[in-house]
């Protein structure tokens, strides 16, 4: 039960010179979290120096430094905001249930605009993604089960904008499902 506003203008910045792990996220709502709500009023901006993790000379590689990741998280809704310069993807869902992602944009990621591995029930509605175009996959949104065992379920993606991405708006890699996974829904 926790509501995080960032006012019109607002601009959540990572701190340059920081971010040296590998899976450092700029912000995570995880481990059972619930019922949390992340939101932009007018122009809101979370913030990432992506030109700097990709300078091999002052950080490792890594394609994990997030935006925002939800992990094993509930009823978690994301409007209105901003996301630029993720070292990773803008947004990764992974082991949550029910999250809602409105009129956000994901833009100049390294990876991915979105990245959603492990999800039951996501509402993705009036987003855009583009030019994510530093590593593999270098896209928009990528349905990316790691393991048999995660699952893509009841998921709708409305009136939402994939451009100037390299190499897809949209990627469905299910080679890791097997015939014992749960059906992939949308």
């Amino acid at each position: 039960n926790f509501e995080l506003v960032l006012k019109d203008g607002a601009r959540l910045l990572a701190k340059k010179g920081c971010f040296h792990g590998k899976n450092d996220e700029l912000v995570q709502v995880s481990d059972g979290a619930h019922d949390i709500i992340v939101r932009g009023e007018g122009n809101a901006t979370f913030e990432m120096p992506l030109k700097d993790y990709q300078d091999m000379s002052k950080y490792s590689f890594s394609e994990w430094r997030h935006t925002i990741k939800t992990y094993h998280a509930t009823n978690v809704v994301i409007r209105g905001i901003r996301f630029v310069g993720a070292g990773g993807d803008g947004l990764a869902v992974n082991g949550s249930a029910n999250v809602t992602v409105e009129d956000c944009a994901f833009v100049d990621c390294n990876r991915l605009g979105i990245g959603v591995v492990d999800v039951d029930g996501m509402v993705l509605r009036r987003c855009t993604s583009e030019a994510n175009a530093g590593t593999p996959p270098k896209g928009g949104v990528d349905f990316e089960p790691n393991f048999a065992t995660e699952h893509l379920e009841n998921i709708l993606v409305e009136d939402c904008v994939f451009k100037g991405n390299p190499a897809c708006g949209m990627l469905f890699h299910l080679a890791m499902l097997n015939q014992k996974s749960r059906p992939v829904s949308f």
